[in-house]
């Protein structure tokens, strides 16, 4: 399989049929993002025959637990607000069938989609940062197959062991008190808001992250996935907690311009645009 990854993410990849069952996912978007900035990205997923990765995964090592069908979704936005509902669902993952090489990765996004990765991933990876976005484990499937909210069971278990929760107000219902708590446990919280930008709890401080323009909304899936694997890259590398989170509020700008995983950057596009003078930006 080539040389073992330094960047894993856990999580389905999905179709999304409102988009002509285009590839979606946060894992899909996650581990193109992480490629994108130079990392050796490995994707344990699960997904049927009907969903090919496709060339956008070609730079990514894929290891996919076989399933009868790929969970597919129908996201639709109304008074910029997604609903969401889910046709088909794969099998949950299993820890035991990651490769002994990649347990040894130095970063790990979580990022599960209807709670397919559960707390045994916590301790699959003993010597990784390890980053999660929640959004897989407070909702669930609902009857119609209607997404719908759920309480984190495992909340405590996770935040005691997660170096960075990252997840946004509409994933929480804007439950402040819930925010709160969880900022008190976690080592590192991003709480995201969209175009008002996001909200970094680390080190004891809380500071304000502003959004970055962008010229057109044009399709914010995935965005949060992209901030979520920026934000661990760049940590992982040296920057403060709340300097990646600025860089990678970047990196989801972007994508909200484009559809589907055409608008994930590269690294020289980021790079470019750092350079610009702050006017311009």
């Amino acid at each position: 399989m080539g040389t073992p990854p330094d960047f894993v993410v856990v999580g389905h990849i999905t179709l999304d049929t409102a988009n002509g069952s285009a590839l979606l996912g946060g894992a899909a978007y996650s581990a193109l993002a992480a490629s994108r900035l130079g990392r050796r990205v490995g994707l344990f997923t699960s997904y049927g025959p009907d969903l090919k990765p496709g060339p956008d995964l070609d730079e990514v090592q894929v290891m996919a637990r076989s399933t009868p069908r790929s969970t597919v979704f129908r996201n639709s936005y109304r008074a910029g607000r997604r609903e969401q509902r889910v046709l088909s669902a794969s099998l949950p993952l299993n820890q035991a069938e990651i490769p002994p090489t990649w347990r040894q990765a130095a970063i790990v996004h979580l990022a599960p989609m209807v709670g397919e990765v559960g707390p045994e991933f916590l301790e699959a990876f003993p010597g990784a940062l390890m980053g999660a976005s929640t959004q897989g484990w407070v909702r669930r499937i609902g009857p119609e197959g209607v997404v719908e909210p759920s309480p984190w069971a495992w909340s405590d278990q996770a935040l005691s062991r997660l170096d960075a929760v990252i997840f946004s107000l509409e994933d929480v219902a804007g439950d402040e008190a819930l925010i709160l708590r969880w900022a008190a446990q976690a080592r590192c919280l991003v709480l995201t808001e969209g175009k008002r930008g996001a909200w970094v709890y680390c080190h004891g401080e809380k500071r304000h992250i502003k959004a970055f323009r962008v010229a057109k909304v044009v399709d914010p899936t995935g965005a949060g996935d992209v901030f979520a694997s920026a934000f661990l890259v760049k940590w992982a590398e040296g920057m403060d907690p709340f300097q990646a989170a600025a860089f990678a509020g970047v990196a989801a700008s972007f994508v909200v311009e484009h559809q589907g995983l055409a608008g994930v950057p590269t690294l020289a596009q980021l790079e470019e645009w750092w350079r610009r003078p702050k006017h311009d930006r």
